[in-house]
């Protein structure tokens, strides 16, 4: 009994891998602007495969299809896109990542793109800073998600509210879809090096720019498929401590009892 306990014990340690996820504190705006591609759609089929990352290496990923309602920014002809995320559990292996973006089926979203992957999935931009839900406040499509009002921009909020001597404006904690297609709008124009105009927060994401051209993003890419983040091995490390641990009681118990 105790042989096949400390065999699963062991097969459960090597099979799963966890990472552990920092994120780059970054004002909403800055995030807009350094996506490739944003889309707004309804979510679809998920399930988890093998893929290349952007370095050859076989990684497990979860793959989400996103059935487009509005392209808000760059150029996607096709009705649906699929996004991948890193981690996932397919052939008996499991990776877990934390922050990644979580979606629903049938869920309203609005989700900031990388560049096209080689298997032709798009990566999520930031992680789950770069999915927000669409949802309905007081007659307007409201953006929901940590990218907005998270803890670091209350942070900042509650900092600046007592003196904000530098002029700095304080970050928006409420973004509608109509905000979102003028502010991608505004940051097009500027970085062609035309001044911004007003646009009508009604009009369509399709008449704000040209399909045919992408906006200037300044930004370093990354060196994994998702931006701004860092994986650690603290999982492993938790992991282990935590099942060498049962293992040795368990080894030292049954010697006591002997």
């Amino acid at each position: 009994m105790f042989k096949h306990f400390y065999i699963l014990i062991y097969l459960f340690f090597f099979s799963v891998s966890v990472f552990a996820t920092s994120f780059t504190a970054k004002p909403f705006e800055q995030r807009v602007d350094e996506a490739h591609f944003v889309v707004r759609g309804y979510v679809g089929m998920t399930y988890s495969d093998w893929s290349l990352s952007q370095k050859g290496k076989k990684r497990i990923y979860t793959f989400t299809e996103v059935l487009t309602k509005e392209v808000l920014k760059g150029d996607v002809s096709s009705n649906s896109v699929m996004l991948r995320s890193l981690g996932g559990m397919k052939d008996g292996v499991g990776v877990m990542v934390h922050g990644v973006a979580k979606f629903k089926r049938g869920e309203d979203v609005v989700v900031f793109m990388g560049k096209q992957n080689s298997d032709e999935s798009y990566s999520i931009r930031g992680m789950m800073m770069g999915k927000y839900q669409v949802v309905q406040q007081g007659g307007d499509e409201v953006l929901k998600g940590p990218g907005i009002g998270g803890p670091s921009q209350h942070h900042v909020h509650r900092l600046k509210s007592h003196d904000d001597t530098n002029g700095k404006k304080e970050p928006k904690l409420k973004w509608t879809t109509g905000e979102l297609k003028q502010l991608i709008a505004s940051q097009t124009v500027n970085n062609k090096g035309v001044s911004p105009v007003v646009v009508d927060a009604d009009v369509p994401a399709s008449q704000l720019q040209n399909s045919k051209s992408e906006a200037f993003v300044s930004m370093e890419e990354t060196k994994e498929d998702e931006s701004d983040n860092q994986y650690f091995f603290y999982g492993w490390l938790f992991i282990g401590i935590v099942f060498t641990g049962i293992f040795m009681a368990l080894f030292f118990w049954r010697i006591r009892k002997n």
